[in-house]
C-alpha cells in the first residue's frame, strides 16, 4: 500500500469513527472524479513523493489515469480524491489541496470539514482568528467559516481536505 492508498484509508476510518460516535451510518460509493479540462491541470508525478505506483492493469485492460489537479484559484491546485454520490444521510469528500509556495489563499466551507496538513507549517486562521496546528495537524472547521491558509514557506503546502455534509444539507 502506498503513501496516497494509507493517507486515504486513514482519513476513512475517522469518518467512520465519527459516524459510530454520533450513532449515524454511511453507505460510500466511490465515484469518477469529474474530468479536469486540459489547459488548467497539472499532472503530478515528476517528483518522488508526488509518484504512485499504479497497479499492474490486467490483460487488455488500459491502466487507470492519474488524478489530476486543477487550479480552483490562483495558488491554489484541488483534486477529489474520493466521493460519495447518493449515500444516504452523510456525504463524505476527500480533496487533496496544493498551496503554492508564498500564496494565501481561504476556502469557504460549504460544510463541517476537517483539514489535515500533511507537509508544509502554513500559517492558519478561520474567520480571522489564528488556529494553531496541534500535534494530530487536523483542523476542524464548522460550516459556513471561511479558512485562510498562509504559506509563507519556499514549498507548497499539501494537505486533504475531507468534507462531511449531513442531514439538512
Amino acid at each position: 500500500m502506498d503513501h496516497s492508498q494509507h493517507r486515504t484509508l486513514n482519513s476513512v476510518l475517522l469518518v467512520l469513527s465519527a459516524c459510530a460516535l454520533t450513532g449515524a451510518s454511511l453507505v460510500a460509493a466511490q465515484t469518477t472524479p469529474a474530468p479536469v479540462p486540459p489547459a488548467k491541470s497539472v499532472i503530478v508525478g515528476a517528483s518522488a513523493a508526488a509518484t504512485t505506483k499504479a497497479a499492474a492493469p490486467t490483460a487488455g485492460a488500459a491502466p487507470a489515469p492519474k488524478l489530476a489537479y486543477s487550479e480552483v484559484s490562483p495558488g491554489l491546485l484541488a483534486r477529489t480524491v474520493f466521493a460519495t454520490k447518493d449515500a444516504g444521510l452523510f456525504e463524505v469528500e476527500f480533496v487533496d489541496i496544493l498551496v503554492g509556495p508564498k500564496q494565501s489563499v481561504k476556502l469557504m466551507a460549504e460544510s463541517a470539514a476537517l483539514l489535515e496538513v500533511e507537509t508544509g507549517t502554513p500559517a492558519l486562521s478561520v474567520d480571522g482568528v489564528a488556529v494553531a496546528l496541534g500535534s494530530t495537524h487536523f483542523v476542524g472547521i464548522d460550516q459556513g467559516r471561511t479558512i485562510t491558509i498562509d504559506n509563507r514557506e519556499e514549498r507548497a503546502v499539501v494537505a486533504r481536505l475531507i468534507k462531511l455534509k449531513g442531514p439538512g444539507k
